[in-house]
């Protein structure tokens, strides 16, 4: 997928860089925190499979956490 064809979209807690063409094709996700001040889209990176991603540049960490309808949602931490 080349940049032309992507557009970057937010889904809360992060950025996804989506297909323009294929809404089920997307990257990501990206650090909201980087893209938001400095509008660098920055791989998280996922060192535990699933509960938590760390953005590497800033430290910010996403918490996943379970609903009581059972629906995954994140949190936020900041980071430095």
């Amino acid at each position: 997928m080349s940049t032309s064809e992507q557009k970057i979209v937010f889904e809360e807690p992060f950025y996804w860089l989506r297909s323009s063409t294929d809404v089920a094709e997307k990257s990501g996700p990206y650090c909201a925190k980087c893209y938001d001040n400095e509008q660098k889209l920055v791989d998280l990176e996922n060192p535990y499979k699933g509960c938590r991603h760390v953005c590497p540049e800033c430290n910010s960490q996403y918490f996943a956490n379970i609903d009581e309808d059972e629906k995954v949602f994140y949190s936020f931490c900041c980071g430095e």
